[in-house]
């Protein structure tokens, strides 16, 4: 750790950070929820050996290309908050004529023509 560059990096929720345009993806026994966020050390040493360091200790990782990486793997909650919010811009993106279009107007003559079919006595005031 003498001679090397040190640069800190923050882990996402995948245990992955990037250091030159690689990725690296920690691994860890656990689930790994204590890491999500954290600030690792990233050693890269004369040679070109790259150590990740947490807390005064090393963790072994693996390296993932572009095309490796996957997407992100969602609980059921995060889930159930990314649907809600789509069918309320969906819901909310909803096109509502106005109270004087043509569709609405055809639709309200309809109606007084049933109601005026059905019971003259109702439809015209005397």
């Amino acid at each position: 750790m003498i001679l090397s560059c040190q640069e800190l990096r923050k882990l996402s929720k995948n245990l992955e950070l990037s250091y030159h345009n690689v990725i690296y993806q920690i691994q860890s026994e656990h689930k790994g929820y204590r890491l999500r966020k954290a600030s690792i050390l990233v050693s890269e040493n004369t040679q070109g050996i790259v150590t990740l360091w947490y807390k005064g200790k090393w963790w072994p990782y693996t390296t993932i290309t572009k095309q490796q990486r996957r997407t992100d793997v969602l609980n059921h909650k995060e889930k159930d908050h990314r649907v809600d919010v789509v069918v309320a811009t969906q819901r909310n993106n909803a096109y509502k004529p106005a109270a004087n279009h043509p569709w609405k107007r055809q639709v309200a003559m309809m109606v007084r023509k049933n109601q005026q079919a059905l019971s003259p006595a109702l439809a015209s005031p005397s």
